[in-house]
C-alpha cells in the first residue's frame, strides 16, 4: 500500500504499518482510507474474485469505484459515520466478489476503515484479493479433482478427493489382444464389453489418467504382463460402465512372474465376482491403490509374490479383505503402509495359512488398522514378521459368540515375530492358540478390554493353549488384565511359557522376569491417541539393552553403551539390539545377525545379535560406530543406525559441579539437621587439590566461600560442602544458603590459580526433596533423587507442559502482598519441567516476553510463583513486567512457542486476587485472600483472623540504651486467640514467631536482646525472642507477614523525623487508634510519642516524665497544649501534655446494636484518682452505674488497662432516654 505493508493498526498488537489517529487520544480519527493500485493482463482469466480482509471496525471496500464489501456501516455512510458494530480480535474474513468489476489495465482497491468510538483503542486493516481461475478442462472418463478447504491464514486444513466422470461421447472398445500394446489418454476412454485376456508373453501399458470401463461380468486375465502405472495426481481408473447398474469381475493373474505392476489405480465397482483382484502364482506389485464399489474380498492370493504398498482397503462384510494361502520358494507377501477400514461384517481383515522359516514368510509392516470385529491379522500354521503397525477398535460383534477378536491371532503351530506395534481399545493384542508362540517385543498395548495377550478359545471346542511367549521391552496400560487363560484349563494340558523381562506391566507380574517397572508410562497424548512417550518418562531407557520400552523406538538397530560424551578411555564396549531380531523356527527360538562400522571404516562381516561391538585403542578425537541389523524375515536394514557420537581426550582432568540440593525438605538427613548441599566431583584419574577453590552463589569471586586449606578429592572422587552457616554439625558449610526459587552456583580456581571460573549452574523453581545432578553420557543437569557422595541417580520422570494452568494472579497488590504475582499450577500426576516456557501480558505481539531460565520445575499438583515486579535482576522468580490494574491478558506459552493457557482481567482490586474457582478448573473467581503456592479452595480462616487483629502497636527503635534496647510490640485486638507460629517479620527485622498463643487483647514483644530489655522493663513482660538485624534510627519498612502464603498482615514505613524525642530522646512511637485500616499504619497521624505510665501520684508522673514543668496544674483549665484535655485527664489516660492528642486518645463511645459501648484506657496505677461509670436519664442528675452498666476489662499490659462499659437497650423505670458519661475525680 501507499505508506507500507499490512497490517495495519496503532501498534497495539504488533501491526506491520502504524497509521496516525490524530492528535487526541479521546478524539481519534473516525475513518482511515487506504488505496492500492495493480495491473491486469487479461481480466477474462479470472472466473471470480476472493477478497481476505480484517477490519475493525467498519469497512467499505471498492473495486475500480464499484462497491464490492460493506460491513459493520450504514448504506450512506459518510467520513464522520461511526461503524454499527465492533468488531473484537479482529482476523481475516472471506468474501466472494464477482469478477466484472476487474478490468485490463490498471486497476484500483480502495478500503474505508470506520471506527466504532472517537475512542477507541485500535484499529486494524489488512486485505488479499485473489483471482480464481477457471475450472481446468477434463479428460474423456473419471478425473479425480482434489477440493481443499482454508482457514482465514490460507492454509489448507482439509482435503478430498472427488472423482467425476466426464463423457463427450468418445469410447474406445478392446475386445482383444494379441500384442505389446499401450492404452493413452488420447485414445480413452477403454471399454471391455466381454472378457479380456492378456496372453502370455504380451504386455498391456496403461498411461497415467486413463479410464478403462468393464461392462457387467466381464473382468480382465492377466497370463502376460500389465502396466498400470498413474500418478499422484492422474491415476488410472478400473470402473464399470458409468451408469449402469452391474458390477464386474476384478483382475486375474494367473502364472505369471513377470513384474505386473497397478500403482495409483482405483478399482471400482468390482463385485460381481468373488473378489476384486486374483493373484495365483504370480508376481504383482500393488501400491496406491484404492478400492470402491464393493464389500467383498479385495485380494485373493496362492503362492504369491505380491508387494502391497500404501494402498487404502475399504470395508467389507462377511468376507476377508485379504485371503491367502502358501508361500513357496521364491514367493513372498508384504503388505507395508496401508490403511484397512473396519469391516462391517464378522470377518477376519488378512486371514493366511502357509509361509514357514527358513523359507519365506508373511512380512506386514507399518500399516494401519482400524478396525475389525474379528481379527486384523489371522495366521493359521505360518511364519510371520509383524512390525510397526497400529491396531484400533478391535472387538467381537456379538459378545455371546465363542471365538474371540483379536488384533493378531495366531493358529496351528504359528510362529510370530511382533515388535513395534500399538494396539488401542482392543479385545486382545494377541491371541496364541494350538501351540503357536510368538516373539513380542516393543510394542505398545492400551487398554485391551479382556485380555492384552490370550492363549486359548475354550469355548470354541477343539482348541488347545498356545505354548510359548516371549514378551520384552512392552508398554502394557490401561484397562483389562495382562492375560487370559495363563493357566491351562484342561487336564493334561501344559500352561503356556511366558517370559517378560524389561517390560512395564501390572505390579503382579513384575515378578516374571527382571527389570519389569509399573505405573503410567506418561505417554504425550493420550486423548489424542498420541501414544509416544514424554521426555523423562519412566520406560525411557528402561527396555532391552538401554532402549525405550514402547513401540516408539525406531526401526533397525538400536545402540547403546556409548562412552560419556568426553572421555578419557580409549576403549569402548557397544551394545547393539534389534527390534524385531529374534524369531521362533521350529521350536526353537533363534536370533538374527548384524554388521558394523566405526567412523565408516570397512563393514565388518555379520556379527550374532548377542556379541558387542568391543574398541580399543582409539585416538584422541571424535568417534561413532554405524550399524546394520537383520530382521526374523531376514531382512537386512536399508540406511545403517548412527551411534551418538563421543569424543576421546586421553588428558581429560577437571572438578566440576556434580549435584545441588536446594530444598531439602527432610530428603537428606545430616546428622539431625537438613541442609542443603552442593557436591563437587573430581573428573581425573588422580587426586585434585581443591583448597583455596571458592564456591560463590555469585559472578563476585569475592562473596564467596573458600575451601580449605588441605582438601583433596580423590580420582573420581565427590565433596560435598553443605549451604548454609555452621551449625556444630561436621562438614564444609558455605555460610549461604540456597534459594528454592532459583539461584546460581559459581566456583572457581583458587586465587593463587588465577581464580577463574571453572563451572557454573543456574537453576529456577526447585522441588522439596529432589536434587538437579549432571546425568546421561552429555553430564547434563536433570532432576534427580538426591544421593550425596554416592553416583548421581537418573533422571526423575517428567509430565509435557500441556496440563499447566495459570491458577492464579494478583495485579493490584497492596499492605498483604507487597508485590503481584501470578502462579502456575500443575494437574498432572508427575512434575513438569518449565524450563523455556514463556510468560507474557502481551500475548499477541510479544509470546516469548518473559523466558523461565533451565533447570525451573513444578511439582505434581504443584504451584510455582512468580512476581510481577519488572525486576528479574532480583532472581529468576522475578518477571520483567508489572501487571496493569486496569486490564491486562495473560499468556502462557511452552517451550516450542504453543499456547498453553491465556486469561484476562479489567478493573482489578487492591489486594484481591483472581484465579480457578478450583485447581486448573474453567471457571474464575475472586480471592480476598490471594494464594500462591495453595490450593485456592484452601482454608484460610485462621490466617484471614490474624491478618485482622494482629497489630504492631509500639516501636523503639533508637532507645538510650542503644540497639539492644530496641524493641517492637505487637497486639491482639481482636477477640479470638491466635496462634503466631506461621507469622514473621521479613522487612526491617527478621524474626520467624515461635509456636505461641496470643490471647485476645494480649500483648508481646520481639526484642533485639533480651537481657537488655528484662533490665529496662522487668521480666513480667511477655517476650517472644529476638530479632535478627536492627531496626534503623532514620526510620525504615517494616513488614510482618504470614510466612506460608507470605500474606503481609501490615506493611509500612516509620520515620524519625515524625517525633524527634522518639530518635534517641527516651520515647517510643506507639499507635494511637488500632482500629484503622493497615493502609494508614505509615501514616504519622496514626502514630504518637510514647509518654512514661503513670505509677503513683500526679506530681511524681510530672516530675519524672516532664521535669517539675506542669506540678500543681492539675486545674479545669490547665491545658498547656490546647488539646481541650486537661493535665489531670493527660494523667489519667497515659497522654502528653506538651502535645495536643487526636480525639481517638480520649475514650470512644460507640452504639451498637444492643446498646452503648464506652471504651476508655487508662493507667494501672495512679493515686489519689477515682474513675467511675455513671449514668442519667435527664443529663442533670447523674449516679454511680452499678449493676445497669457492665464493666470489663477488655486488655491490659504492665502500665496500662483498657475497659469496656456496656449499657444495654433495656431501660426500664419508666425512663425513655438513658446516658453514660465517666467520672474522673
Amino acid at each position: 500500500w501507499a505508506v507500507g505493508e499490512g497490517e495495519f493498526g496503532y501498534g497495539d498488537r504488533g501491526e506491520d504499518t502504524i497509521v496516525s489517529y490524530g492528535d487526541d487520544d479521546e478524539n481519534k480519527y473516525i475513518t482511515t482510507y487506504f488505496r492500492k493500485k495493480f495491473d491486469v493482463t487479461d481480466a477474462d482469466t479470472f472466473s471470480s474474485l476472493n477478497l481476505r480482509l480484517v477490519y475493525d471496525d467498519g469497512a467499505a471496500v471498492y473495486l475500480n469505484g464499484i462497491e464490492i464489501v460493506r460491513q459493520n456501516l450504514e448504506p450512506n455512510a459518510s467520513y464522520i459515520s461511526l461503524a454499527t458494530d465492533t468488531v473484537p480480535n479482529a482476523g481475516f474474513e472471506n468474501f466472494n466478489v464477482p469478477a466484472g468489476a476487474l478490468k485490463n489495465g490498471s486497476n484500483v482497491l480502495t478500503v474505508e476503515i470506520h471506527q466504532r468510538s472517537p475512542s477507541s483503542r485500535d484499529i486494524s486493516f489488512n486485505a488479499e484479493l485473489l483471482g480464481l481461475g477457471a475450472v481446468p478442462l477434463m479428460v474423456p472418463g473419471i478425473n479425480q479433482v482434489k477440493v481443499e478447504s482454508f482457514d482465514a491464514n490460507g492454509s489448507v486444513i482439509d482435503s478430498s478427493l472427488v472423482n467425476i466422470w466426464y463423457d463427450d461421447g468418445s469410447v474406445t472398445e478392446i475386445s482383444s489382444i494379441d500384442k505389446d500394446t499401450v492404452w493413452t489418454l488420447e485414445g480413452g476412454p477403454y471399454l471391455i464389453s466381454e472378457n479380456l485376456e492378456i496372453p502370455s508373453g504380451v504386455t498391456l501399458q496403461i498411461e497415467p489418467g486413463v479410464s478403462v470401463y468393464f461392462a457387467q461380468g466381464t473382468g480382465m486375465l492377466i497370463k502376460g504382463r500389465l502396466v498400470a502405472e498413474g500418478d499422484e495426481n492422474m491415476p488410472i481408473a478400473f470402473t464399470n460402465v458409468p451408469g449402469s447398474d452391474g458390477g464386474w469381475g476384478g483382475l486375474y493373474f494367473e502364472s505369471t512372474e513377470e513384474e505386473n505392476r497397478i500403482v495409483h489405480v482405483l478399482q471400482d465397482g468390482a463385485d460381481s465376482g468373488d473378489q476384486s483382484i486374483s493373484v495365483s502364482g504370480s508376481r504383482v506389485h500393488i501400491e496406491n491403490v484404492k478400492w470402491q464399489g464393493t464389500n467383498k474380498t479385495i485380494l485373493e492370493l496362492t503362492n504369491p509374490q505380491v508387494d502391497v504398498f500404501r494402498s487404502d482397503f475399504p470395508s467389507t462384510s462377511g468376507e476377508e479383505v485379504i485371503h491367502g494361502e502358501e508361500l513357496g520358494d521364491g514367493g513372498y507377501f508384504n503388505v507395508r503402509e496401508n490403511i484397512f477400514r473396519a469391516p462391517s461384517g464378522y470377518n477376519d481383515i488378512i486371514n493366511f495359512s502357509g509361509g514357514r522359516r527358513p523359507g519365506p514368510v508373511i512380512y506386514v509392516v507399518d500399516n494401519i488398522f482400524l478396525g475389525s470385529t474379528d481379527d486384523c491379522l489371522d495366521l493359521d500354521g505360518a511364519d510371520a514378521h509383524i512390525e510397526g503397525n497400529h491396531f484400533f477398535n478391535v472387538h467381537k460383534d456379538e459378545p455371546s459368540r465363542s471365538s474371540s477378536a483379536s488384533a493378531v491371532a495366531a493358529d496351528n503351530d504359528a510362529h510370530l515375530t511382533v515388535v513395534r506395534n500399538l494396539f488401542y481399545d482392543v479385545d486382545h493384542a494377541i491371541l496364541l492358540k494350538n501351540g503357536s508362540d510368538a516373539v513380542f517385543e516393543n510394542n505398545t498395548v492400551v487398554d485391551a478390554v479382556v485380555a492384552a495377550i490370550s492363549f486359548d478359545e475354550p469355548l470354541a471346542g477343539g482348541v488347545v493353549p498356545g505354548d510359548f511367549i516371549s514378551i520384552k521391552g512392552n508398554v502394557f496400560h490401561g484397562s483389562g488384565p495382562l492375560f487370559a487363560y495363563q493357566f491351562s484349563s484342561e487336564e493334561g494340558e501344559d500352561d503356556p511359557r511366558i517370559e517378560a523381562d524389561h517390560n512395564l506391566l501390572p505390579e503382579e507380574f513384575l515378578e516374571l522376569g527382571s527389570g519389569n517397572i509399573s505405573g503410567d508410562p506418561m505417554f504425550v497424548d493420550q486423548s489424542a491417541s498420541n501414544f509416544s512417550i514424554s521426555p523423562n518418562s519412566p520406560v525411557t531407557s528402561k527396555g532391552i539393552n538401554g532402549s525405550d520400552m514402547g513401540h516408539n523406538v525406531n526401526s533397525g538397530a538400536l545402540i547403546g553403551g556409548e562412552p560419556p560424551s568426553l572421555t578419557r578411555k580409549k576403549e569402548a564396549t557397544i551394545n547393539v539390539h534389534v527390534p524385531g531380531i529374534s524369531g521362533i523356527e521350529g521350536d526353537a527360538l533363534f536370533n538374527s545377525e548384524y554388521r558394523w562400522r566405526v567412523d565408516d571404516k570397512e563393514w565388518s562381516d555379520p556379527v550374532p545379535v548377542f556379541d558387542p561391538i568391543q574398541l580399543s585403542d582409539l585416538s584422541d578425537g571424535t568417534h561413532y560406530v554405524e550399524v546394520l541389523g537383520k530382521d526374523s524375515a531376514g531382512n537386512w536394514q536399508r540406511e545403517p543406525t548412527r551411534s551418538r557420537s563421543w569424543t576421546v581426550d586421553a588428558n581429560l582432568s577437571r572438578i566440576l559441579i556434580s549435584e545441588v540440593l536446594a530444598e531439602n525438605g527432610n530428603a537428606f538427613n545430616h546428622e539431625g539437621t537438613f541442609p542443603d548441599y552442593i557436591e563437587l566431583w573430581n573428573d581425573s584419574e588422580s587426586p585434585r587439590f581443591v583448597a583455596g577453590m571458592v564456591i560463590s552463589d555469585s559472578e563476585d569471586i569475592s562473596d564467596g566461600w573458600k575451601i580449605p586449606t588441605g582438601t583433596v578429592i580423590s580420582p573420581g572422587g565427590l565433596l560435598v560442602i553443605y549451604a548454609n552457616d555452621p551449625d556444630g554439625t561436621s562438614g564444609f558449610h558455605t555460610g549461604f544458603g540456597l534459594d528454592r526459587d532459583g539461584d546460581s552456583i559459581y566456583l572457581f580456581e583458587s586465587a593463587e590459580n588465577g581464580g577463574k571460573l571453572v563451572d557454573h549452574v543456574r537453576f529456577g523453581a526447585q522441588l522439596r526433596g529432589r536434587s538437579i545432578s549432571r546425568t546421561g553420557p552429555d553430564n547434563r543437569f536433570a532432576l534427580t533423587l538426591p544421593t550425596p557422595l554416592a553416583k548421581n541417580s537418573d533422571p526423575l520422570p517428567l509430565r509435557d507442559q500441556k496440563d499447566l494452568v495459570i491458577n492464579e494472579w494478583l495485579a493490584s497488590n497492596g499492605v498483604v502482598y507487597d508485590n503481584d504475582f501470578i502462579e502456575i499450577y500443575n494437574s498432572g500426576d508427575y512434575p513438569v519441567s518449565i524450563g523455556g516456557m514463556t510468560i507474557t501480558d502481551d500475548p499477541n505481539n510479544i509470546p516469548d516476553l518473559f523466558r523461565v531460565i533451565d533447570l525451573s520445575f513444578i511439582d505434581s499438583k504443584g504451584y510455582v510463583k512468580f512476581i510481577a515486579d519488572g525486576d528479574p535482576d532480583q532472581g529468576p522468580s522475578h518477571l520483567n513486567f508489572g501487571l496493569s490494574k486496569l486490564y491486562d491478558q495473560i499468556g502462557l506459552f511452552d517451550d516450542k512457542g504453543n499456547v498453553i493457557d491465556r486469561v484476562s482481567h479489567v478493573n482489578a482490586q487492591d489486594d484481591v486476587s483472581i484465579g480457578r474457582s478450583e485447581e486448573g478448573g474453567i471457571l474464575l473467581s475472586s480471592f480476598s485472600l490471594p494464594t500462591p503456592g495453595y490450593s485456592n479452595d484452601t482454608d484460610l480462616a485462621e490466617e484471614v483472623q490474624i491478618i485482622q487483629d494482629l497489630r504492631v502497636t509500639e516501636i523503639m527503635y533508637n532507645p538510650l540504651s542503644g540497639p539492644a534496647g530496641e524493641y517492637i510490640k505487637i497486639q491482639n485486638i481482636g477477640e479470638v486467640t491466635l496462634r503466631l507460629n506461621d507469622v514473621r517479620f521479613e522487612e526491617g527485622v527478621r524474626f520467624a514467631f515461635p509456636d505461641a498463643l496470643l490471647e485476645p487483647g494480649q500483648s508481646a514483644y520481639v526484642v533485639n536482646n533480651i537481657e537488655t530489655f528484662t533490665s529496662e522493663r522487668g521480666d513480667e513482660l511477655t517476650v517472644l525472642g529476638e530479632f535478627e538485624g536492627r531496626l534503623d534510627n532514620g526510620g525504615e519498612r517494616l513488614r510482618l507477614e504470614i510466612d506460608s502464603i507470605s500474606a503481609g498482615i501490615l506493611d509500612f514505613e516509620y520515620e524519625d523525623e515524625w517525633y524527634p524525642e522518639t530518635d534517641g530522646g527516651g520515647a517510643s512511637l506507639v499507635v494511637i487508634d488500632e482500629s484503622v485500616s493497615p493502609s494508614e499504619w505509615g501514616w504519622k497521624a496514626n502514630w504518637q510519642a510514647s509518654v512514661l505510665a503513670p505509677s503513683g501520684g500526679y506530681d511524681g508522673w510530672v516530675e519524672s516524665s516532664f521535669e517539675d514543668k506542669f506540678i500543681d496544674q492539675r486545674g479545669k483549665n490547665d491545658d498547656p497544649d490546647k488539646d481541650g484535655i486537661i493535665n489531670l485527664l493527660e494523667y489519667v489516660f497515659v497522654l502528653d501534655p506538651t502535645k495536643a492528642d487526636t480525639e481517638f486518645a480520649m475514650p470512644q463511645l460507640s452504639r451498637e446494636s444492643d446498646g452503648l459501648l464506652l471504651t476508655y484506657t487508662v493507667a494501672k496505677f495512679i493515686d489519689g484518682i477515682e474513675i467511675k461509670v455513671q449514668v442519667s436519664d435527664d443529663l442533670k442528675e447523674w449516679t454511680d452505674a452499678g449493676e445497669s452498666v457492665s464493666v470489663d476489662i477488655i486488655a491490659e499490659d504492665e502500665t496500662i488497662r483498657t475497659y469496656e462499659a456496656k449499657l444495654g437497650n433495656a431501660i426500664g423505670d419508666g425512663a425513655l432516654k438513658r446516658f453514660m458519661r465517666l467520672s474522673v475525680e
